[in-house]
């Protein structure tokens, strides 16, 4: 990817980002799910190069987006229940991977066994300011 084609990414990103915080939660006429989650609004990111969104989409997700989506939960208060819901929902809803802190991902792993879900999570979140051997 190009700085142009990267700098396009993100303007779109940050775009699509104050649109939703301008307004309200309403769900698009035309695929009657949360508007921002809206395929016709998400195009538009994956047209500039986007392969994967993230995105916590409690109420679903449109088909052929979510195959692109990690449903993510990396609040570090998350309980066990939070984190069965999210795989619930993540099955459910067909998305690519559910992101969880590391501590979490041999829950997941067992509860997305035999599912097309994957499990994905984070090495020194939020900020990176952990040693190399604790993120190894």
């Amino acid at each position: 990817m190009t700085r142009e084609e990267l700098q396009h990414l993100i303007d779109v990103i940050v775009q699509e980002m104050m649109t939703v915080a301008a307004r309200s939660p309403v769900r698009c006429p035309c695929h009657s799910v949360l508007t921002e989650c809206c395929p016709d609004r998400l195009q538009g990111v994956l047209d500039a190069g986007a392969t994967r969104v993230g995105l916590h989409a409690a109420g679903g997700a449109p088909s052929g987006i979510a195959s692109m989506i990690d449903h993510t939960l990396l609040k570090p208060d998350a309980t066990r229940q939070n984190i069965e819901e999210l795989c619930r929902e993540a099955a459910q809803c067909k998305f690519a991977t559910v992101c969880v802190n590391p501590t979490w991902v041999a829950l997941c792993s067992r509860l997305l066994a035999g599912r097309r879900v994957g499990g994905c999570s984070v090495v020194g979140f939020p900020f990176g300011a952990t040693t190399a051997d604790v993120k190894a």
